[in-house]
């Protein structure tokens, strides 16, 4: 039954429309643009906070129009792929994603589409490029880059390297460095810098770019950092210090990704297996995967995706099913064959995000498919 439902959610989620919501757009609002001009940042937070907890979607009571967001649009190249057979099956998808690019940054970049503001990560106005976005579009472009090599799409995945090694910050600690999440700030985000670190090092392994200096030196940075029960803090400022699910997934998508050889050489093998312990063990609660460790709730449509893709990519199939029925069962809109954005003990928020939901899971569930077509 599964199996039927995630077919019908691809199929239409092929067909519909790139543009959709996001979690923090409150400031698309051209009434609300002008109070963020004010640059009360407590303000400005609390208006998003409250756009992204009130459980279903007011947003076009403030005239918040959908949008392309950059980042979704890695996701689902990175989904598309998997199944592609041809190049001019995904072209359009990544001549959009260039289209999307930072247009004032020398080297290829990419940045949310909207003002964001945060009291523990960072502000950025509208399109300025950050670690995170920029990865996941470096990302699906290495896999399209392995699947339909260019010479075209050689000297993007470069330029993308070159944004993280020229544009982002670096803080030298610990025996190591740390990336920052941008370019203007100096913030030791512990996810951002594994997966910068994951990008330089699936680029050094396709061209051989000569950063494995670097790469050992960001390594050595997570390896200090990490905490003694094998999970690792979102950041390292006092604000910084808790633990999700989704986070510590990217932390492990980057160890997971290094050869046996260096892995012995940094001697990660214990580090490997206490944060697989604990991922596996302290984000899976009642058949689902929940937010944060020892709590139930809430259960986050992005947990959830993590979790699928990780399962999958490890094989681990019935716990992956488990999951994803209890999704379709408890997150899922059937009308509109969407997922909701997250479950509380008490209510729902029913909000349908087109990247934090369903590209998020576009991307899991094609991962699940995949590795299931494979195993029959």
């Amino acid at each position: 039954m599964s199996e039927t439902k995630i077919d019908k959610f691809l199929i239409d989620f092929d067909k519909k429309s790139l543009e959709g919501y996001s979690v923090y757009d409150a400031f698309n609002s051209t009434f609300l643009k002008q109070i963020g001009k004010l640059e009360i940042k407590l303000i400005n937070v609390i208006i998003t906070q409250a756009f992204k907890r009130i459980p279903f979607n007011i947003r076009g009571l403030f005239g918040v129009k959908k949008s392309i967001n950059p980042k979704a649009l890695g996701l689902i190249l990175k989904a598309k792929l998997k199944f592609s057979k041809t190049e001019a099956e995904v072209i359009s998808l990544y001549q959009l994603i260039l289209s999307q690019k930072n247009k004032e940054f020398k080297n290829l970049s990419w940045g949310y589409n909207w003002d964001y503001y945060t009291l523990r990560g960072g502000t950025f106005p509208k399109g300025f490029p950050n670690a995170i976005v920029t990865y996941f579009i470096g990302d699906a472009l290495i896999d399209y880059y392995k699947k339909y090599p260019s010479e075209e799409l050689k000297v993007n995945l470069l330029s993308i390297r070159d944004y993280f090694l020229e544009d982002i910050n670096q803080t030298e600690r610990l025996g190591g460095i740390c990336f920052s999440y941008s370019s203007v700030d100096n913030k030791e985000i512990y996810n951002a810098s594994a997966l910068i670190s994951r990008y330089l090092y699936r680029l050094d392994k396709i061209f051989t770019t000569n950063d494995r200096a670097i790469i050992i030196k960001s390594t050595n940075y997570l390896k200090n950092v990490q905490n003694d029960d094998g999970s690792w803090y979102y950041g390292n400022a006092v604000n910084q210090r808790w633990v999700d699910s989704f986070h510590t997934e990217y932390l492990l998508e980057f160890f997971e990704c290094l050869d046996n050889a260096f892995i012995e050489e940094m001697d990660l093998t214990k580090l490997l297996s206490s944060a697989q312990d604990y991922y596996l063990k302290e984000f899976y609660f009642d058949k689902v995967c929940n937010y944060y460790p020892k709590k139930k709730y809430p259960i986050n449509v992005h947990s959830i995706a993590s979790r699928i893709i990780y399962l999958s990519k490890h094989k681990k199939l019935n716990e992956a099913k488990e999951i994803i029925d209890w999704s379709f069962n408890y997150l899922y809109n059937t009308k509109n064959h969407s997922f909701y954005f997250e479950k509380n003990k008490y209510y729902t928020n029913r909000n349908l995000y087109h990247r934090w939901n369903q590209s998020w899971m576009y991307l899991a569930l094609s991962s699940y498919k995949n590795v299931s077509i494979d195993e029959d």
